[in-house]
């Protein structure tokens, strides 16, 4: 079995001032601001405007069949520290070997 994420989870990123970091559900509330500022896409994705909720689900809600330990969230880091941007995948879905994924 694969473990759970953690902050260690990284990968290459050949964009000058920015850093991906692995997010755990105690992050949830750094998603918030990013939310903020994609109102309109949280509103066209989930039918209502960005609240706690919404933020906790990300690390919350899995596909029928997963777990914790197949959830995957990064953040894209500007340099100043903003989280600029959030990759949500789920491992083997919808089907062994891909993964779904939303970006934000």
């Amino acid at each position: 079995m694969v473990p759970a994420m953690d902050k260690t989870t990284t990968f290459p990123l050949s964009l000058p001032g920015y850093e991906i970091e692995g997010l755990i559900e105690a992050d949830a509330p750094r998603l918030m601001p990013l939310y903020q500022s994609c109102r309109d896409y949280v509103v066209l994705e989930r039918g209502h405007p960005p609240d706690a909720a919404i933020a906790l689900e990300e690390f919350q809600s899995f596909p029928p069949g997963r777990t914790a330990a197949d959830k995957f969230v990064f953040g894209l880091m500007s340099s100043t520290g903003e989280l600029v941007g959030m990759l949500a995948c789920d491992r083997d879905y919808p089907q062994e070997k891909s993964g779904g994924s939303r970006f934000c």
